[in-house]
């Protein structure tokens, strides 16, 4: 007669990371200028209502709003928000 073997306990220890993702809405603003243009700008609101405004980008509503656009597709966050917009004016605009 075989010895009955004592069944094996398997400790698992979980560690379950909590992934907060803070959900950023970019909206396009219009400013009116005294010089009768229009300057387009974009303002971010995280979750938190943090909010963030840079305006007068450029007078071309449509590349702003495609800006726009792309860091919302994207879920830039907040903090790299100013130099992404740097980067585009410095990079993409003449």
């Amino acid at each position: 007669m075989q010895a009955r073997r004592a069944p094996r306990i398997v400790r698992c220890c979980l560690k379950i990371h909590r992934i907060v993702i803070a959900m950023v809405e970019y909206l396009l603003t219009e400013n009116k200028s005294s010089e009768n243009t229009t300057e387009y700008g974009i303002m971010a609101i995280d979750d938190s209502g943090e909010k963030l405004l840079i305006d007068s980008i450029a007078e071309n509503k449509s590349d702003v709003k495609l800006l726009c656009e792309m860091l919302t597709e994207l879920d830039v966050e907040l903090c790299h928000f100013e130099n992404i917009v740097e980067d585009y004016l410095t990079d993409f605009c003449i």
